[in-house]
């Protein structure tokens, strides 16, 4: 995060999104790249809502990002939008090439907890589960 700069959060969300709506980011939760590798599934944020508790950020066509209670957002040197900590996490989206139905809808929610990150994914996803990780260092959205 060097050269970052932690500011409001409206006026960080407001900035960010003037940047980089319409355009791709990468979506990286707990140090791991939706989709696998950089590259793989980019994503275009459309809007965003903020309540000042609960952050909701949707893309293309329906994914969301939704973080609850984040806390140290900051823009990078090259746009890029850092939300180190927040209570709670859930990044969903339908399964891609298959009908946008309930049936198809994918979860991932992150919780962190003092050393580790809950993980539980839900859907037709072949990593569908639970896990518990070591925390890493990086942020815990980072949308680059």
């Amino acid at each position: 995060m060097f050269g970052s700069r932690v500011m409001n959060v409206d006026a960080t969300l407001a900035e960010w999104f003037a940047k980089r709506s319409g355009t791709y980011v990468e979506v990286i939760l707990g140090g791991q790249v939706f989709g696998g590798r950089i590259g793989e599934a980019p994503q275009k944020p459309r809007d965003y809502q903020w309540d000042g508790a609960t952050l909701l950020i949707r893309f293309g066509t329906t994914e969301e990002l939704e973080i609850q209670e984040p806390g140290g957002i900051a823009i990078g040197p090259r746009f890029d939008l850092t939300i180190p900590e927040a209570k709670r996490v859930r990044w969903s989206w339908h399964y891609y090439g298959r009908p946008q139905t309930p049936s198809n809808r994918c979860e991932e929610v992150l919780v962190p907890e003092a050393d580790a990150l809950q993980v539980v994914r839900t859907g037709p996803t072949l990593s569908a589960g639970y896990e518990r990780r070591q925390r890493s260092t990086a942020p815990l959205v980072w949308l680059y």
